[in-house]
């Protein structure tokens, strides 16, 4: 795990080494700002393969769901995570 104030630290190794993942889960639990530039960031890199980037938070009251999903992410996954369906939950993600 790695930790950020931007997401270029964290997608340059993987575009670099061509790793190229069709899901990024992204810890929200950050000031708005730097989950934001980090959103950006992923999104950016992605290049010719645009990456699916869900937030993973603790954020469950009324409003905060549409508000990742307004401001870029493709998800949302709440914690605690049930470990039972999670699997599940990731794969509707990365279905095309």
């Amino acid at each position: 795990m790695r930790c950020s104030q931007s997401g270029a630290p964290l997608v340059a190794p993987l575009v670099a080494a061509r790793l190229l993942p069709g899901l990024v889960l992204l810890d929200i639990h950050l000031p708005d700002s730097v989950v934001f530039s980090v959103l950006a960031d992923v999104k950016g890199m992605a290049g010719e393969h645009p990456w699916k980037v869900v937030a993973l938070t603790a954020h469950a009251m009324p409003g905060d769901r549409e508000h990742a999903l307004a401001a870029g992410f493709d998800g949302y996954i709440t914690k605690p995570i049930d470990v039972r369906g999670f699997a599940e939950e990731v794969a509707r993600y990365l279905a095309p």
